[in-house]
């Protein structure tokens, strides 16, 4: 086989590899009677469940006269996404239920901002036996801070990008997220319908991107012998490796697989600019030999 015969039999079998092995993966979880789960706590009602309930308010308000605090617990089934994927976008949806008692089934601020928080729940928990006295233990690490309503009945998209990937990373530690007002200080409110509530347009989900790096790094042909820093970086990335590792092949790829930089390294420490890059997950071929091992940057 002559040179460039092997050169394009060497980028076709690369495409291929790239793409298997980059391809991104969006799926759809929801939340419903039978899957997923999700209750809501109350402070005045310490010991009660309300994990059939069909509204899903996190507020502060009142109850027959008294005051009220109430917060949110939701799950879902990740186990379908694969040991080790690193996760692109996740998006938790959650729909307003006007016909929620709880402030006229209307997201208020009569007493000021709404903002919330999402944070992933630590401790396992229970639907039908989670109260307020034995609610589960949460994580401030990457808490997601939910901006305030816009409108009396809007529905949230909020990303829990790292949140889900905290959970993949830590599936025998994480049960799901926890929703509580920022300042719960009466009257405000954000009211959602729950899992259980008979409108299925209504029920919770979150749509989760990932990518697959099962197998990636079989070949472990750089193990220790190379450094990549600074990472997570904004702008220039560096590669270190001993001047034993002649020749060294460098191609830098998205999470779409498309390629974006090439490089031959001959240096033992190499500085490449990707300040132009877009914010986000990067991955990063070595090859040497006819091997090759990935590695993966964040570019802040």
């Amino acid at each position: 086989m002559n040179k460039t015969y092997l050169n394009l039999f060497t980028l076709m079998l690369s495409l291929m590899i790239i793409n298997s092995v980059y391809g991104q993966t969006t799926i759809t979880i929801s939340s419903n009677s039978t899957e997923g789960k999700d209750a809501i706590v109350k402070d005045v009602l310490p010991n009660n469940n309300f994990g059939s309930s069909t509204e899903f308010p996190i507020s502060a308000w009142t109850f027959n006269g008294n005051p009220m605090i109430t917060r949110g617990f939701i799950d879902f089934d990740f186990s379908q996404i694969p040991t080790g994927s690193t996760i692109t976008l996740a998006n938790l949806f959650l729909y307003n239920n006007s016909d929620a008692l709880i402030s006229d089934g209307e997201h208020s601020q009569l007493s000021g901002s709404n903002e919330m928080f999402v944070q992933r729940v630590i401790e396992s928990w229970d639907e039908q036996l989670v109260s307020w006295s034995n609610q589960p233990e949460v994580s401030i690490l990457n808490k997601v801070s939910v901006p305030a309503s816009l409108k009396k009945n809007e529905n949230y998209k909020i990303d829990v990008t790292s949140l889900v990937q905290n959970i993949i990373d830590n599936p025998l530690n994480s049960f799901g997220f926890s929703l509580e007002l920022q300042t719960e200080q009466f009257f405000r409110s954000v009211v959602f319908a729950s899992s259980n509530i008979s409108d299925t347009t209504l029920h919770p989900k979150i749509e989760i991107s990932y990518m697959n790096s099962t197998g990636v790094n079989d070949e472990n042909i750089l193990g220790d012998n190379i450094s990549i820093f600074p990472n997570p970086t904004s702008d220039w990335i560096t590669f270190k490796t001993p001047n034993t590792l002649k020749d060294l092949l460098v191609v830098i790829y998205n999470v779409n697989g498309q390629e974006l930089l090439k490089q031959q390294i001959k240096d033992n420490e190499t500085h490449i600019d990707i300040s132009s890059f877009a914010k986000g997950i990067y991955f990063v071929d070595f090859i040497i030999d006819n091997k090759k091992e990935v590695r993966k940057i964040i570019k802040l």
